[in-house]
């Protein structure tokens, strides 16, 4: 118990301490030095403004490319289809075409053999 009351009052004295000093460190400034922090206030605030305008702009375009980008590849999507299957037609008009050939070969064959 009287722990704790000497600690209370450690910490008091430790608190009074700081209270005075802080007093004694208050800073005036002058009326230039006013001025000035005054200026680089306006200054930073239209500078955020601008940096705020920026983002609000690339942020307008990052969402147009990503439209852009999205369409693009649908297109390219539809175009992959679109080869796959001109793939097959291709694919099946050759083998039309083979076995036309070997159908004609073999009635020229056959008809060769029949004279």
């Amino acid at each position: 118990m009287l722990r704790k009351f000497f600690n209370i009052i450690l910490l008091s004295a430790v608190c009074c301490c700081f209270w005075s000093c802080g007093s004694a460190l208050a800073m005036e400034i002058t009326e230039q030095e006013l001025s000035q922090l005054e200026t680089n206030l306006n200054q930073l605030e239209v500078n955020n403004r601008k940096s705020q305008e920026e983002v609000k702009m690339l942020k307008r375009e990052l969402t147009v490319l990503t439209v852009q980008s999205e369409n693009q590849q649908k297109s390219l999507q539809t175009a992959n289809e679109s080869l796959k299957q001109y793939e097959k037609e291709m694919k099946a008009k050759l083998n039309r075409t083979k076995l036309q050939r070997n159908l004609a070969y073999g009635l020229a064959i056959y008809l060769l053999i029949k004279k």
